[in-house]
């Protein structure tokens, strides 16, 4: 037993001793690692910018509140949750912001379907590069909404 881990050992620091391999190698370990970072890091923005825009979005509805109860036409006063907002959290369009969005977007309703477009809208994409390719795609991505 301890023969052929002795074998495989040196078997395995001949084949590292090879420039290639460890050429290979770190790149394989410094793209994995960069992923990793990348990935964590738009995680993180993403949760955070959810985060705020939502608060902002409750501070401007207690905000319109306020300025109706002091009007005498409302006595409703929403308090700031104390949530936990995460991608899965649902944001909440007022009808008139859906039948803006559905206008803008009547092409892609019509081609794609009323469950085409929700998969759609759920779904995020990562353009890497913005060179002859990357920055066409970009541009055509944002133009389809």
């Amino acid at each position: 037993m301890d023969q052929r881990i002795g074998a495989y050992l040196d078997r395995l620091s001949r084949a590292f001793a090879d420039t290639r391999v460890q050429l290979a190698t770190t790149a394989i370990a410094a793209s994995a690692i960069t992923a990793g970072v990348m990935w964590g890091a738009r995680r993180t923005r993403r949760t955070k910018r959810a985060r705020d825009l939502k608060r902002s979005t409750l501070e401007m509805v207690d905000f319109d509140s306020d300025l109706l109860s002091d009007s005498g036409l409302s006595g409703a006063n929403h308090a700031l949750p104390n949530e936990v907002v995460t991608k899965h959290t649902p944001v909440e369009l007022t009808p008139n912001e859906e039948s803006l969005i559905r206008e803008q977007l009547a092409r892609h309703y019509a081609f794609l379907g009323a469950e085409g477009m929700a998969e759609l809208r759920d779904s995020f994409v990562v353009v890497v590069g913005a060179g002859g390719v990357g920055s066409w795609a970009a541009m055509m991505l944002l133009r389809s909404g």
